[in-house]
């Protein structure tokens, strides 16, 4: 573009702009000139504007922007270049990508942006120069009351100052709402396959890091009170009204509309460190405000696990995850220093236990089917001696079995396990499962 090409621009008349230009100098030069129109009121009508480009700047870019004044913008999307601030007080969505980012300039962003409800942040580096401070206006931190959104894929994990600078942002500068879902991605490195001890153990040390900060965030105000265990995620979520026995047959930790999720945490390359971290996590963090777990991944060391998950009042298990059932019914092993009164159990307030054969089994082929079920009455069987042994209440009040087939509720299989929990349930039809309310945002990491 030219200066005599945008000077034939209507920006009055001006409602969505895409600016797909060639190179970085190019976007830059481009904001710059938005910026400086003439007319103060040009970008008035403005309320959606893309850019992108390819490839870097041919120079460094100037230290201190002016920033961009769009007053009626909703939707900004920015790729792969280099942009000052921007003051967009009606803005809603965010979205940035494959761009290197300073601290003080997307926090003045955001703070001018009281409105934002989603942001996306892909492929970014957050650099803080030496001489650069971090100043809200308020003196207190951002807050951004009405957003629901905040996702920030494919930042690298070996990059100290790259997480930290995420970590800052998100820990000192940003007030994350209990309304929002906050979904961290690292990059995933191909390489990972060969990687060194040491490089493990730092992105080892990654993961449990970004796993500290979530907690941190959500047991400052309205604790998340549900820990999902899925496929390569974990998840943090906050169930509405449910506690215990009241929890409905049909409620599915993962997918329920009761239920909002705050943190997603995604392992894109490497198990074993995600893992790792889990365990290390779990026994060095306060976790005494879940009270609901939700396994679907059988790769977690449970008996390292479930010490510290002392409140959880329900459990729900996928038949792909079964291997944790023994865990429920064994003795826990005290450590040092331990007083007398410490439960002998794992899950000691555990009230409902929900089986969820996933995948449901064909008619003809029920042989998994009854390994679980053995297991389950196994598992029930051992935990009431062991409780019975140390005079503790028993306190599994409810079983709940779903899509398992031709199993029906006078079954001698359910009636066994009604000599240890008063109430076992069978489900054997479909529940409805809406889609999460949050996913992947795959389509965001081009």
């Amino acid at each position: 573009p030219s200066d005599v090409f945008i000077q034939q621009i209507p920006f009055r008349r001006v409602r969505s702009m895409t600016w797909a230009l060639r190179n970085a100098d190019e976007a830059l030069w481009l904001l710059g000139t938005l910026r400086d129109l003439r007319d103060a009121e040009s970008l008035i009508n403005l309320r959606y504007l893309n850019v992108c480009s390819p490839g870097s700047l041919s120079r460094p870019p100037p230290v201190d922007m002016a920033p961009v004044k769009i007053p009626h913008l909703s939707t900004l999307v920015l790729r792969t270049i280099v942009w000052p601030p921007f003051i967009a007080p009606c803005l809603r969505s965010l979205t940035l990508s494959r761009s290197s980012l300073t601290l003080a300039r997307l926090c003045k962003t955001l703070e001018n942006s009281p409105l934002l409800e989603s942001i996306t942040i892909s492929h970014c580096v957050i650099n803080r120069a030496a001489n650069e401070t971090v100043v809200s206006t308020s003196g207190t931190k951002i807050t951004l009351a009405h957003l629901t959104l905040l996702a920030i894929h494919d930042y690298p994990h070996l990059s100290g100052a790259t997480g930290e600078g995420f970590h800052d942002l998100l820990t000192t500068y940003l007030d994350i709402p209990t309304s929002a879902t906050l979904v961290l991605t690292p990059m995933h490195t191909h390489s990972l396959d060969r990687a060194t001890e040491q490089v493990l153990s730092a992105i080892e040390l990654r993961f449990l890091s970004d796993i500290r900060m979530s907690v941190q965030l959500i047991s400052n105000k309205d604790p998340a009170n549900i820990m999902i265990f899925l496929k390569q995620e974990l998840r943090f979520a906050s169930h509405l009204n449910a506690t215990g026995s009241n929890y409905a047959p049909d409620f599915i930790p993962s997918h329920s509309r009761d239920v909002k999720t705050r943190v997603q945490l995604h392992q894109p390359s490497n198990g074993v460190a995600f893992t790792k971290a889990i365990v290390r996590a779990t026994a060095t963090l306060d976790m005494n405000h879940i009270s609901m777990l939700a396994v679907e991944d059988d790769s977690i060391p449970w008996s390292l696990c479930l010490t510290r998950l002392r409140n959880v009042q329900m459990l729900k298990v996928s038949t792909r995850a079964f291997a944790t059932f023994p865990y429920l019914g064994f003795y826990r092993r005290l450590t040092t220093g331990t007083t007398s009164d410490e439960p002998s159990v794992f899950l000691p307030r555990l009230e409902v236990i929900w089986v969820d054969f996933d995948p449901p089994p064909p008619a003809s082929d029920l042989q998994n089917q009854d390994g679980v079920l053995a297991s389950l009455l196994s598992t029930l069987r051992n935990r009431h001696a062991r409780l019975a042994e140390a005079g503790q209440a028993v306190g599994v009040k409810a079983v709940y079995l779903r899509n398992f087939k031709n199993l029906a509720e006078d079954d001698e299989r359910v009636s066994n396990l009604r000599q240890y929990v008063p109430d076992v349930q069978v489900l054997d039809i479909d529940i409805p499962i809406p889609e999460p309310t949050i996913a992947h945002c795959a389509d965001l990491k081009d």
